[in-house]
């Protein structure tokens, strides 16, 4: 089990692979994707513009 590190975890906030993981963590929170929606690599990233 992989231990808790701040630092990562701050740093993971400002680069773009954490920001693009809020963003998709956010939209399935609030609905945006459908229940068991495939989510595609491409498509998201199309949509994320990365």
């Amino acid at each position: 089990m992989e231990e808790f590190n701040l630092q990562k975890e701050v740093a993971d906030k400002y680069s773009l692979r954490g920001r693009v993981f809020t963003k998709i963590r956010e939209d399935i929170l609030a609905g945006v994707y459908k229940e068991n929606e495939e989510l595609k690599e491409a498509i998201l990233g199309k949509e994320l513009g990365v």
